[in-house]
């Protein structure tokens, strides 16, 4: 699990943490651990890149990828997890200050303003990015928007997978 981690494995690994068995428990433990470890040494590795080279858009990426990345493994706890997603959306911010045109890093960020509720600026972001056609952005839209229970928008941008999809958003 460590050695190819994926945030789908973190429910097994917190499941793992209340298991009855001592040796599952101290594994989970261990497992944890290691990977709170290498995300430790990563980020001061990054931090340091990006303190060394602060007019590197590129080592402000990569760290801000990283706090990104390490927002969504499902491991961290609420506080830290929103730590790494500021964190995260300030890198993008500074990144697409120099690159604008980056609609993955503008996804990216939007996706990141979803899960910290800021749904004003996830919406326009997600609303750019439909309209420029970035796949998968308007799912991410929608949840926006009925995160907001704004269900006549909802419609509307259903309405571009076509009649069907509009019809079943009530």
């Amino acid at each position: 699990i460590v050695q190819q981690f994926h945030p789908a494995f973190a429910p097994a690994l917190k499941a793992a943490l209340r298991d009855d068995h001592n040796v599952i428990r101290v594994q989970a433990a261990t497992a944890i651990a290691r990977l709170e470890n290498e995300f430790l040494e990563k980020t001061m590795s990054l931090e340091a890149a990006a303190r060394e080279q602060p007019d590197n858009t590129n080592a402000v990426l990569a760290l801000a990828r990283h706090y990104d990345d390490q927002a969504f493994t499902g491991l961290l706890d609420t506080t830290r997890e929103q730590d790494c997603r500021v964190r995260a959306t300030d890198g993008y911010e500074r990144y697409l200050a120099a690159h604008p045109d980056d609609t993955a890093i503008r996804f990216r960020l939007a996706r990141l303003h979803q899960r910290r509720r800021q749904w004003a600026e996830a919406e326009r972001l997600f609303r750019m990015l439909a309209d420029e056609g970035y796949p998968g952005a308007d799912h991410w839209l929608m949840e926006s928007l009925f995160a907001q229970r704004r269900f006549a928008d909802l419609r509307a941008v259903a309405s571009r997978f076509g009649e069907d999809a509009a019809d079943h958003v009530d």
